[in-house]
């Protein structure tokens, strides 16, 4: 459990380090206007909530079988990306 406990950690400040460097980024830009930036970072965070929840709430529909295939999703979006 520690070691999960760990990554998780880690996961989460990597995550974070990316996105404080792309929130500094957004403010830094004159052309934006600072309310729009934080109203945009709201916006994000819900809808990744959003679409989340939605996942969840799939895997209960799903037969456990058929759960990992979802993750075939990002993979493919990163492909065609």
């Amino acid at each position: 459990m520690t070691e999960t406990l760990l990554v998780a950690a880690g996961v989460y400040a990597s995550t974070n380090f990316d996105d404080i460097f792309l929130t500094m980024a957004f403010f830094s830009d004159a052309r934006l206007d600072a309310r729009a930036v934080v109203i945009g970072k709201f916006a994000g965070i819900a809808a990744l909530t959003l679409v989340s929840a939605a996942a969840a709430a799939c895997t209960l529909a799903v037969p456990p079988e058929w759960v990992a295939l979802l993750g075939v999703v990002p993979l493919a979006l990163g492909v065609k990306a």
